[in-house]
């Protein structure tokens, strides 16, 4: 199984064998649970496995991935992937019973459940991203025609303005001192640029930056005013992105920040977004590294 090609469930990235998350988009690959719901061997009953993008077969051989230590004759399970499923392939004495998006599975006296814990999310996120995809790939494209630093932020800009619906949109070069230095900007006039980089701003960068490591949405229509600078009021924003945007190296190259005076734009898209969001800031930082 080793020569095997698995792909992210979500953005279709191939995946090393063994991989739980997913290294382009980000997202948790951990698709289905197994549960030992009747014991067999010496597996007892509540023990549970996190199943990924990969083959497994459960019995007693010495190169099943869930290995059973009593005889179960011949008894075998396999579980094939493919995207984002698992087909089951049983030997002759066992049994299969299937109930909604649950398997229970028999086995040498035993019995285990598969169940699929992002069936729903799954569903959800391709039905709402899939529209979006002409976006990613047509910026994805011109990104790696560009020539410029400048050429590839401005039409990574653009492509998130376009997915995400926000409205204004700017980024910022990082240093080789991680210094931040506001470089260009897309739908701002320049008397709002001051306003919007103030204090609350640079603390939701920070957290991208540094805590968070990863894209950060905040919705300002749900924060205590205690919470937002006098500048942050009287513009009257209710959404704010940040979005890092590192080389091959998950070195910080730059970082995106786009914000809204429109309530509730992404949510709850965000979540079905940010793969393809992290995809394109991915693709940028690695073309910012050799533009």
């Amino acid at each position: 199984m080793s020569n095997i090609v698995y792909d992210c469930p979500y953005c279709r990235a191939l995946l090393k064998e063994g991989t739980e998350l997913c290294p382009v988009c980000g997202s948790k690959l951990n698709i289905a649970l197994l549960v030992c719901s009747h014991p067999v061997g010496n597996i007892q009953i509540g023990t549970k496995w996190n199943l990924y993008p990969r083959n497994y077969s459960i019995g007693h051989g010495k190169h099943d991935n869930i290995r059973i230590n009593t005889n179960v004759g011949e008894d075998v399970i396999k579980l094939l992937y493919n995207d984002g499923h698992f087909k089951v392939e049983v030997s002759s004495r066992n049994m299969v019973t299937k109930k909604e998006n649950c398997y229970s599975l028999r086995i040498g006296g035993g019995m285990f459940t598969l169940h699929y814990v992002m069936d729903g999310k799954l569903s959800e996120y391709r039905a709402t991203v899939l529209p979006v995809c002409n976006i990613a790939l047509s910026s994805i494209c011109q990104i790696y025609s560009m020539k410029s630093i400048e050429q590839i932020y401005e039409s990574l800009l653009s492509a998130v303005l376009r997915i995400t619906g926000l409205e204004k949109a700017y980024y910022f070069s990082v240093n080789r001192n991680m210094e931040m230095q506001m470089e260009l900007c897309r739908s701002f006039d320049n008397a709002e640029i001051d306003q919007r980089f103030c204090e609350f701003s640079e603390s939701v960068i920070h957290e991208a930056v540094t805590e968070a490591n990863d894209i950060v949405c905040m919705d300002l229509h749900t924060c205590g005013n205690s919470t937002m600078s006098e500048s942050m009021k009287n513009l009257r924003l209710k959404q704010i992105l940040c979005i890092p945007v590192r080389n091959s190296n998950d070195v910080l190259a730059g970082i995106v920040y786009a914000d809204t005076q429109r309530a509730n734009l992404m949510s709850p898209k965000l979540s079905h977004f940010k793969p393809t969001l992290r995809m394109l800031a991915k693709m940028a930082g690695g073309r910012i590294e050799n533009p």
